[in-house]
Formats: C-alpha cells, structure tokens, sequence
C-alpha cells in the first residue's frame, strides 16, 4: 500500500495538506484568470475559487488520493497544488495533476515539486509508474514534464473542451520506476 507522507518538507518548498488555512493565499494565486489558460472550466468568482477549493479537500479525503498545497519555506505562501489520484496498487501507477501560480510559474518549483513527489512514489514507495494527462495547448506543462524525464506516450482525440477553443487533444505523459532511477544514478 502507498504510504504517502500527510506533509513533505524539503527545500526550497515544501507540500503540506490542503486544507482552509491557507485558503487566501489559495484564492489569490487562484485569481488571475491566467492561471485557468489551460483548464476546461473558466472560474471567475472568489465563491467559484472556494467551490474548487471544497472539492480538493473532498477529494484530498478520499480513498487513492492526496493533494498538497506547494508551500514556499521562505515565506511561508502557499503557491499551488499538486495532486496524486488514481493509485492503483495492483499495477503500482498514479497519476498527477498540478498548478502553480502564474508568477510563481519558470522558476524551477515544478521540477522541486516532481523530484519531491516521484522520490516518494517511485523510490520510497516502490511504485513503478507515474502519469499526468495534460492538453495539446499546454506547452508549459510538456516541457516541464520532458524537462523532468517523462516521456510522451499517446494523444488521445477531442480530450479536452474549451468554450472559447473547442476540442483538443489531450497528451498522455509518464515517468517509470528504472527511467528514473537509472538517471538519478547518472546525476
């Protein structure tokens, strides 16, 4: 069974728990309308920023998933969140979901983010596979995943709906257990 931390301190950040306690840094981060470029559903509201909120922390307490904040040491500011669903232990696999705040974004947290999470999946838990699922459009995201050493998998058809954009592709992106551990150990 994967045994997952409730918080991970490490350096320059951190994930601990989502919870209401850091819910205004939440909801500033979650306020710039940039930060939904690449997510299907538009949110525009501070009670539609609470409703995502509420269902993180739902989420977050069920069974096969845990989700973080991504908190800063240094000042403490929550920046975004990371999450790990879909555990299957059968198969040892996961998959990931994450965002971080547009100004928080190209500087180098998403890579301390991944390291944090697959150390603890893929060489703490014995995991063997680890994969996040993002749009076509999301350059960002690809290239932070590939930077890291995942690898492109599939494209999946008309994945994803944008109102403004209409249908996407959606990229199937992953990380295994000896890819990881064999480039650790060349580092």
């Amino acid at each position: 069974m994967i045994n997952l931390p409730e918080k991970i301190i490490a350096k320059p950040l951190s994930l601990i728990p989502i919870s209401y306690e850091h819910q205004d840094d939440f909801i500033e981060y979650s306020s710039d309308p940039n930060f939904y470029e690449y997510l299907e559903n538009e949110i525009n509201t501070i009670t539609e920023i609470n409703n995502l909120l509420d269902k993180l922390i739902i989420r977050n307490n069920k069974k096969n998933s845990y989700f973080y904040f991504i908190k800063l040491n240094t000042t403490k500011k929550v920046i975004g969140t990371f999450g790990i669903f879909n555990i299957n232990e059968a198969r040892k696999s996961c998959e990931i979901s994450y965002g971080i705040g547009k100004r928080y974004q190209s500087k180098g947290y998403f890579q301390n983010v991944l390291k944090i999470v697959t150390d603890e999946v893929l060489i703490k838990n014995n995991f063997n596979r680890i994969q996040a699922t993002t749009s076509e459009i999301n350059i960002p995201s690809i290239r932070g995943l590939k930077k890291f050493g995942f690898k492109k998998e599939v494209q999946i058809e008309n994945f994803y709906f944008y109102p403004k954009l209409g249908y996407k592709n959606g990229i199937i992106l992953s990380i295994l257990a000896r890819e990881y551990k064999k480039n650790k150990s060349s580092d």
